[in-house]
C-alpha cells in the first residue's frame, strides 16, 4: 500500500506521490533535479512539463507537512528538491 505515517497519523498517497517521496528519502541529503525525479518516477518516457513535479511536491507537502510537522522537503531554487532532517 502507499501509506506513510507521520506523527502516528496514517496518510494515503497516490502511486506517483509515494514514488516521489520514496525517491527523495532514498536520496536524503542529495539534491534531485526535476528531470531526475521525472526520469525515476515516469521512467525515460516522460513527455510532460516539469511543472507537474512542482504540483506533486506541493501535494506531498500538504499531506505530510501539516499539523506542526517541520518541513522536510526543501526546494533549492533553480536546482530541485532535497530531503533534510528537521532542525531542532
Amino acid at each position: 500500500s502507499n501509506e506513510v505515517r507521520v506523527k502516528n497519523s496514517l496518510i494515503d498517497l497516490t502511486n506517483r506521490e509515494y514514488a516521489i517521496l520514496e525517491y527523495l528519502i532514498r536520496n536524503k541529503g542529495r539534491l534531485l533535479s526535476k528531470g531526475m525525479i521525472a526520469e525515476h518516477v515516469w521512467d525515460f518516457h516522460f513527455d510532460g512539463d516539469y511543472n507537474i513535479i512542482e504540483v506533486y511536491i506541493r501535494r506531498l507537502r500538504n499531506k505530510i507537512e501539516k499539523d506542526g510537522v517541520a518541513r522536510i522537503i526543501h526546494t533549492v531554487r533553480n536546482g530541485g528538491y532535497v530531503i533534510r532532517e528537521p532542525e531542532g
